[in-house]
């Protein structure tokens, strides 16, 4: 099974929603995506990382979000946060959108393609992204989570 890891550096970014331009004088109005240029820097360096063979099937995506530490004026209580939790804004969810959406057509060619997952956010001094997408096969281990 192929699988591809990567690590980027700097403060991992949440996806927004989309944006839309007022219409001027009955002009419609116009969705625009306000993160274009992130997703692209973003995909710029995937791309160098990447040895341009997509992954094919079914997807697992383990990702760990490190965090910007919180903004505080006691160096103590800022060490404290080192390697912890962030059960802060940016959502979860959001952060791994922002991941898919980047990563669609570069890893894969469709984000649906993703049908398991593992994320977390964590504080950390060195802000960034690390994860690693995997083929798995096409039947699950286990039917269902919960034994009844």
């Amino acid at each position: 099974m192929k699988s591809f890891s990567c690590c980027i550096k700097g403060d991992p970014v949440a996806l927004q929603r989309p944006r839309f331009s007022v219409g001027h004088r009955g002009k419609p109005c116009r969705v625009f995506d306000a993160q274009k240029s992130e997703k692209f820097l973003f995909g710029l360096e995937l791309e160098r990382n990447f040895d341009g063979v997509m992954l094919q099937g079914p997807l697992y995506l383990e990702v760990t979000f490190f965090m910007p530490m919180p903004n505080t004026s006691i160096k103590r209580k800022t060490e404290e946060y080192d390697g912890t939790y962030r059960d802060t804004i940016p959502d979860l969810d959001n952060l791994i959108k922002f991941i898919c959406d980047a990563c669609q057509n570069i890893i894969y060619e469709n984000d649906s393609k993703v049908v398991h997952l593992h994320a977390r956010k964590i504080y950390s001094f060195n802000p960034r992204v690390e994860f690693r997408f995997t083929e798995i096969p096409r039947k699950p281990q286990t039917e269902h989570l919960f034994e009844e």
